[in-house]
């Protein structure tokens, strides 16, 4: 038998899976970061600047998580305050 959670437990459920992203992707930079620092002396200079542009575009598309993930905190927030007062 299902159990019936409430829309607050769905939301919260959708963010932890949000900063779940947010932190592995967060752990791929730091990998990325170091073996860029390790390996860059290798890389011709194309390669190199790919590679950065790659690494810009991951860092640009987590700022852009970030925001969503404390927009829906927000929403959860102005939700739970409507529900108090309800």
């Amino acid at each position: 038998m299902r159990k019936l959670v409430s829309p607050e437990q769905h939301i919260e459920f959708f963010l932890s899976l949000v900063e779940k992203d947010i932190d592995h992707f967060n752990v791929q930079t730091e990998k990325v970061n170091e073996w860029m620092h390790m390996s860059i002396l290798s890389l011709n200079p194309t390669e190199s600047s790919y590679f950065k542009q790659l690494h810009d575009e991951y860092k640009q598309k987590a700022f852009e998580q970030t925001l969503t993930l404390k927009e829906l905190q927000k929403t959860l927030l102005i939700y739970q305050i409507m529900r108090r007062e309800a």
